[in-house]
Formats: C-alpha cells, structure tokens, sequence
C-alpha cells in the first residue's frame, strides 16, 4: 500500500495542473496551450495516461523498473513573495513598474534559495539574469501578463524613483552587493522604488499562446527613455559594474546613458569590489569603454537605437562622459575601502614595475573580436587608428593612475635597468589628444588628493 501510495503522488504531478486528466506537456505544468487559456485543448495535446500505471509488489526482491519521466524533480514553486497577480503589463504605464529595494533583496533571496540558482551556481560558478529568467523569472510569471515588480506589489502600482541599468551577463551577486553598498553610501532609503528591466518588465510574453504581452510590445513604449525621463526628477539612474560582464558591450544601456545625458539625469556608479580587484591590472579597460563597439540581440533595435544616439552626440564624446563618472566611483571606491584592496593592488604593482619595458607596451588586453552583423563603419575605422596613434598617452594615462595606489618599497622590486622615454614626434594637439590630456590631468589631481 506504501508502494502504491508513493506511485500515485508521483503520476499526479505528471498530470496536467487544470485537472482535466491529461498528460503535462514537457516542461509545462499543463498539458497544453490551449486549456489553460480557451479550455479547448491543441491537437499537440498528449490526452489522459494511455493505461494505469502497473503497481509492483511491495514484497517482491526484484527492483523495480524505473520511469526517468517520474524520477524529474518539480519546478522549484513560486515564492511567497509574489502574490497573485493583480495587474498586467499591458494596462499599467512602463514607469509604474517599479519595485521597493527592499522588495528587490527579498525576491533575490527567494531565487537564491532555489534549486535552480544552485545548480547553475555550482555549473558555472555565478548566476546571471539569462540563466535567471529562463529558469525562475518565466515559470513564475507565465500566463499572468505581470512581471515581477507589479506582482509584488497587487496593492499600489509603484512609480520609479530609481533607474538601474545593468547588463544581463552579470553576475546577479555582485549586482545585489553593488547596489546595497551604493544605497548605504547614498542615504537611499529601503522604501524608495528603483526600475530594474528584467524584473519590471513581463518575460514570458514572447512563448507561443502566452497571453502577453510581448518584449517587443513592451519595448514600443520605449520604457528605458521613458523612465529616465521620469527619475531625473528623483534619484536619478545608477550603472552597475561587476567583473563578470561589460556593461557597454550592451547597447541598451549605451542608449540608457545616452538618454540620461540628453535629459539631464543624475548618473552615479554602482561597483562592485571584484569589479576593481579584476581589473585593477588593466586600469585602462577599467575606465575605458568603447560604445560603438556595443551589440544587442535584434538587428532591428541595434539600428534604431545607433540612430537615437547618434543624433545626440557623437561615440568619442559618450566614451568620455563614461570615463568620467567611472573615475569619479573608483575614486570613492578607493577611499572607502583602501584596506580590502591594498594587497590586489599592490600584487598588480609588483608585477608591473618587474615587467620589462618591451612587455608593458604589450601589456593591455587584447579586444575580443566582434562579429558584426555590417561591416565597421568610417567611425571605427578612425578609432582605431587613434587608438594607435595615442599608444603612448595611454601608456603614460596607465603608468600615472598606478602610482596612485603605491605599496609599500619593500613589496616592489626595482627594475634592473631604468627605461627611457621615447621621444614623441611633435605634432599640432587635435580635440582627442585635449581630451586625454584632460584625463592626466584629473587623475594627477586624483593622487594629491589621496596623498592629503
């Protein structure tokens, strides 16, 4: 009977949630589009159980045959942090789709509790928001036409005082602890409502007889222009960096800037204490970014959102404007947690200073080749021939920056010859060689500061 009992628990959860007496679909919690929506059931529906399930004699020595469809573990269920849906997305403007900070930390800590964020955690070593939404964020919302932050709230519809813009491939950890320290530093209280795409906007839209809407439906709206317009009334948006992504290699978050600047938003830095040890290396890449270089999914939203930019500025002038709010966080960063950092930066240091000169001009990472969907446009093209041009400003930009974080004498090994500096050819100074002497001359001032 106890036999019995367990078999038929396990054939329950293989049957369709709707109680119509059909097989679950694969991966579904019903048995098919159809009749959770219409009640009339797709001809892809796999009907009731062919036969009974034959039930093996509890006194028998023999094993008994396994079915691996029954040995599947159960999704992992909806948390009780997300009620019942009340709204849809479809119904509620984009800038209403915000959720508390609090309520931000409670819904990660649920997925952090899952079976699903530890399986990928153990994978992969991290947990970013593509592994995130294909395995919590849609089976949690699917045919509700509510994302996360309006489910949380059934109440009240919550209006943005805070844009978040973030990249998907980060490592939702890193974001989390950015985000706290940024609202410690801030003053931000735990109540104020901050806009985070993925769990603001509805993720399931696009699966096939979902009742929606659509990402793209969504996306006509132009929620991320229009909520930057709305918070540069309030908090303002902050950009969140971790070491496991590049947040500009995403062009949605080069067009979010882009607009901040246009409106005149408040731009503040979110950065995660691995984001500087990792590349406290390479100074360069930690500051730098290269916006044209940026990509997105659909060939579509790339064109649309590189002519929205474009007619604002231009690449060069955006990758400065980045520069600098980037200086202005590590150098924060640096201030507040001098002691953490000391021993990464120090190590870095060693290793340069016993670097061979020949080395160190090699030394800067190398870009990962991009495949581009056209081929690269005249802006590209000249990039990169100021970027050579200007290998030796950024030689001597890394070199002054690093000084800035000097170790003790005993942890640095004197180069066995001094190096000499090669002589530059004199020529008339264009708008790029202003701005990287601009740059010198910010982080000069940089390092009387933390010498006082």
């Amino acid at each position: 009977e106890a036999s019995q009992c367990c078999l038929v628990a396990v054939m329950t959860t293989m049957l369709c949630d709707r109680r119509c007496g059909c097989r679950r679909a694969p991966g579904f919690k019903t048995c098919c589009r159809g009749c959770p929506t219409t009640g009339v059931h797709d001809p892809g529906c796999l009907g009731p159980p062919a036969e009974e399930p034959e039930v093996s004699n509890p006194h028998s020595t023999e094993a008994p045959d396994e079915n691996p469809e029954m040995c599947l573990p159960a999704e992992d269920p909806v948390p009780s942090c997300l009620p019942p849906p009340r709204w849809s997305n479809r119904d509620v403007l984009p800038v209403k789709w915000g959720m508390r900070c609090k309520q931000f930390s409670d819904f990660l800590d649920a997925c952090a509790a899952t079976r699903a964020w530890e399986e990928e955690a153990k994978a992969v070593g991290y947990v970013n928001l593509y592994a995130l939404n294909g395995r919590l964020l849609v089976n949690w919302t699917r045919q509700t036409g509510c994302g996360i932050a309006l489910r949380m709230n059934p109440m009240e519809a919550l209006s943005a005082q805070l844009m978040v813009s973030h990249c998907w491939a980060e490592d939702m950890t890193e974001c989390r602890d950015a985000l706290d320290e940024f609202r410690v530093q801030q003053n931000i209280s735990q109540d104020s409502v901050l806009w985070f795409c993925a769990f603001s906007q509805y993720q399931a839209g696009d699966e096939a007889g979902d009742v929606g809407p659509t990402i793209q439906e969504q996306l006509n709206h132009d929620p991320f222009g229009v909520v930057v317009k709305h918070v540069a009334s309030c908090l303002g948006m902050v950009v969140v960096h971790t070491s496991r992504a590049e947040i500009y290699s995403r062009l949605w978050c080069v067009y979010e800037i882009s607009e901040a600047m246009k409106v005149g938003c408040k731009v503040e830095v979110a950065c995660s204490l691995d984001y500087v040890n990792t590349g406290a290396g390479n100074l360069q890449d930690l500051l730098q970014a290269r916006t044209e270089e940026a990509r997105c999914k659909s060939q579509d939203d790339e064109e649309w959102i590189r002519s929205r930019v474009t007619e604002q500025m231009r690449w060069f002038d955006l990758d400065n404007i980045i520069f600098k709010f980037r200086y202005d966080a590590l150098r924060k960063l640096i201030q507040r947690h001098a002691d953490k950092l000391k021993s990464t930066i120090a190590a870095e240091l060693k290793n340069l200073c016993a670097m061979p000169a020949r080395e160190k001009k090699q030394s800067t990472k190398a870009k990962p080749e991009v495949c581009l969907s056209k081929p690269p446009s005249s802006g590209v093209a000249k990039a990169a021939e100021r970027e050579k041009k200007q290998e030796g400003v950024m030689q001597r930009f890394c070199s002054i920056f690093a000084t800035l974080f000097s170790p003790p004498p005993t942890l640095v090994e004197a180069a066995e010859e001094p190096v000499e500096a090669e002589p530059e050819e004199e020529e008339e100074e264009d708008e790029e060689d202003k701005v990287m002497r601009d740059r010198l001359i910010l982080l000069q001032k940089l390092q009387q500061e933390l010498d006082k």
